[in-house]
């Protein structure tokens, strides 16, 4: 599937595993029930995630939803009828931005141009249905296609501004503007017109990190392609293939700068605690993970005398610590490793909170401290 905000699995209960599925699948199947089986393809992680923040705002009891959503056969699918509104809007949505990609994609990629296009045709029945279920709620879609085209007209203009960062805001303006009227309408469509301002910069914050964060992908390709990419613009770095350590370090830094928005927003919202820490948990792990990060996260584990636990996060020792992790990771007190337990310091952010010996995580009431990870 495509987007950011895929979902995690480490250090999840079996509720807020089931709470994710039901959520994921909630959108899935909305999509199959409202447009048709094939536009469940084009499922976007984002849109799931925006469904989730419009459930969670609106107080939605997800266990009373219809029960095709908890059902793991793919197929059994609610009637349109009993499908909530925020999966409605989502679902909608979905369609709506897959159609203004398939439109970027044909602006910009001159040998799949044909491929695109064909794509659309293949969608149209789905887009028009979409569309016009976005006019009945009053969402002005319109507005998303004439910012698409002022984001092609700057990305063909010369025009760079006195500051990358200003240049970067300038291309970018347009998707974080989508983005943030959608998470804004998306509220106020759930009638939670008290948290549409939160709303409406969560989405801005939102979509630019996106949009950086794409450009950061496709540097080298954009390149390859002779595609308009942002970063190079903003940096004048036209000539280079790959991104040069300096300026990657200084896209880097924005780019954690526009995480910590997100999470500000999301804080702001008027949503039970441990959905905000789950939901900032996602957003830190898949960025390090599309950022390549993860891989060189290895915890190098050992005891102490007194049988407490020593992490060392070292990127320099990788190689290091993977070695001693295999000599480290022995049999306990319990006879056994808790993998699971493992699994979640390898993509934890504060690994260092658990300092228990128990390792078996069922039945450990330790991970009192850890703010970043759902396992507690």
């Amino acid at each position: 599937m495509f987007g950011l905000m895929k979902p995690l699995s480490c250090g999840k209960s079996e509720k807020d595993k089931l709470d994710s599925k039901i959520n994921y699948c909630g959108v899935c199947k909305s999509i199959g029930s409202t447009y048709s089986q094939k536009a469940r393809m084009l499922l976007n992680n984002d849109i799931v995630f925006l469904g989730e923040i419009l459930s969670a705002i609106s107080k939605e009891n997800m266990y009373g939803w219809n029960l095709a959503y908890q059902s793991k056969n793919c197929f059994s699918m609610p009637s349109k009828a009993e499908i909530p509104l925020s999966l409605q809007f989502a679902s909608g949505l979905n369609i709506i931005l897959s159609e203004l990609k398939f439109n970027d994609n044909i602006s910009d990629s001159l040998k799949t141009k044909y491929l695109w296009k064909t794509m659309k045709a293949f969608f149209s029945n789905d887009l028009k249905k979409a569309s016009k279920k976005m006019y009945d709620w009053g969402i002005d879609i319109k507005k998303f296609f004439e910012l698409i085209n002022t984001q092609k007209e700057r990305e063909q203009s010369n025009k760079i501004l006195k500051t990358p960062k200003e240049t970067l805001e300038y291309f970018s303006e347009s998707t974080n503007i989508i983005t943030a009227i959608s998470f804004q309408q998306g509220g106020l469509l759930v009638d939670k017109k008290i948290e549409s301002e939160n709303m409406y910069n969560l989405g801005y914050f939102f979509g630019k990190l996106i949009y950086i964060m794409d450009a950061l992908e496709d540097f080298t390709k954009d390149y390859k392609e002779k595609n308009f990419n942002a970063i190079r613009k903003a940096y004048n770095i036209n000539n280079q293939i790959e991104i040069d350590i300096e300026t990657k370090e200084k896209v880097l830094d924005e780019i954690s700068l526009l995480k910590e928005n997100v999470i500000g927003e999301i804080n702001k919202l008027e949503i039970n605690e441990k959905i905000k820490k789950q939901f900032s948990h996602r957003l830190i792990s898949n960025i390090n993970k599309k950022l390549g990060f993860e891989s060189s996260k290895i915890c190098n584990i050992s005891f102490s005398k007194n049988n407490n636990l020593n992490i060392d996060l070292s990127k320099e020792n990788k190689s290091t610590n993977n070695n001693k992790n295999n000599s480290t990771q022995k049999e306990n007190k319990k006879g056994i490793f808790c993998l699971e337990w493992l699994e979640c310091l390898n993509c934890c952010d504060c690994c260092t909170a658990c300092d228990c010996a128990a390792f078996d995580c069922a039945s450990c009431d330790c991970c009192t401290a850890c703010e970043c990870c759902s396992c507690a």
